[in-house]
């Protein structure tokens, strides 16, 4: 049986504009990603934000700032590829998320309310007033691997550049286009970095 088959499933195909996904969000009473490797989570981030309730995969991103207090984590034992998937080559490692153990938080979410909410407010607790998108435990984790590994991209480009300046002289030579250098700069702005 396929998912189009399950009573009261409304299967979404066509590609959602940023405000459709936002409205999305803020209409589910729970989150769910079940990944293999996330490199943000930013759907997740997005949903805790808005005080949903997130049961999302216990590696990768998300375990950065998902855990017991403020969502529910998924095990999830690493695999190694066997064969290419898409752009994942074989040998690379991602995580197999138990889909039983997922269940498991389904059912104490659908069941009771209380624990909906409270999980909900837990989510938006770590951010309330740190940043312009109240975002702190991204900026001391993600954050600083974002940069850094910015950094690292920036003197690719220019080997010559100076980075003493931190991210206002990195972030024009990463990226080819001025929509690509303000989106750089809001996630930058958003993780806490100053330019």
């Amino acid at each position: 049986a396929s998912v189009a088959d399950l009573p009261g499933t409304v299967l979404l195909t066509e590609t959602l504009s940023r405000a459709d996904i936002y409205a999305l969000e803020a209409a589910c009473d729970c989150f769910v990603s079940l990944h293999r490797s996330e490199g943000f989570g930013l759907a997740v981030a997005e949903a805790m934000y808005l005080g949903k309730p997130v049961i999302s995969t216990d590696w990768s991103a998300t375990s950065e700032f998902v855990n017991a207090s403020n969502g529910c984590p998924v095990r999830a034992p690493l695999v190694t590829l066997e064969r290419n998937h898409g752009p994942y080559a074989k040998g690379s490692t991602w995580a197999d998320p138990d889909p039983a153990h997922a269940a498991e938080p389904m059912r104490r979410l659908f069941a009771d309310p209380a624990l909906c909410a409270r999980l909900g407010a837990g989510a938006r607790l770590p951010r309330l007033g740190s940043g312009p998108f109240g975002i702190s435990l991204l900026r001391n984790g993600i954050g600083q691997s974002c940069f850094a590994r910015c950094q690292i991209i920036a003197r690719s480009f220019a080997p010559r550049f100076s980075l003493r300046n931190g991210a206002a002289q990195l972030f024009p030579f990463a990226c080819q286009s001025i929509r690509h250098q303000r989106r750089i700069c809001q996630i930058c702005l958003c993780l806490g970095f100053a330019f």
